[in-house]
């Protein structure tokens, strides 16, 4: 069901039979307002109520009755993308993007005063804009991709050295194994 600026007011999908309801609704810069879940087992309706600036840009989103923020943006670069971002439970996300072309470089998670405890990764890109490598810096694992000459992804490499604890003594173990792209999805 569609309002008369084309916009979507439900959209219903189907699992397992059962129709789910999301319904929504619009504020007067014809951004969305709400967003009403399907109803839960016990009858509640879940409203999240999106905050614009003056602007207008997203930088919040709450629970519609209780109030509880969910998400908040803390800034932008120049091009708007996300560098800071806090979640309702507290753990603050940072990232990272080269100043050119806006491919993330970084991004980090943490809570309770750390900003690396949950996620520390580093993005590398080829100068065709491909993802040339990624690093969990907290796991010590480093992902390798492979394109040929068509930007089409070829393999992808990992490396882990993961530090294995058993009965007190330590064992280091690498893995390296490659996963080859089917050619069949080229």
């Amino acid at each position: 069901m569609y309002d008369n600026l084309a916009r979507p007011l439900t959209t219903t999908y189907t699992e397992d039979g059962t129709n789910y309801t999301f319904t929504y609704s619009y504020n007067t810069l014809v951004r969305i307002d709400t967003i009403q879940y399907p109803t839960s087992t016990s009858g509640y309706h879940f409203v999240l109520k999106d905050v614009y600036d003056a602007c207008g840009y997203l930088n919040q989103v709450k629970d519609n009755s209780a109030g509880t923020v969910f998400w908040t943006l803390g800034s932008t670069n120049d091009s708007n993308l996300p560098t800071l971002e806090t979640l309702g439970n507290g753990v603050k996300i940072a990232t990272s993007y080269t100043p050119w072309t806006n491919e993330m470089t970084s991004r980090t998670e943490g809570s309770g005063g750390s900003t690396t405890n949950l996620q520390n990764l580093t993005y590398n890109w080829d100068l065709a804009g491909n993802l040339h490598q990624r690093i969990d810096n907290r796991q010590s694992i480093t992902e390798q991709f492979v394109y040929d000459s068509m930007n089409r992804l070829l393999k992808q490499c990992q490396d882990l050295h993961a530090l294995h604890e058993r009965v007190g003594q330590f064992e280091s173990s690498l893995h390296n194994p490659i996963f080859p792209i089917n050619p069949a999805f080229r």
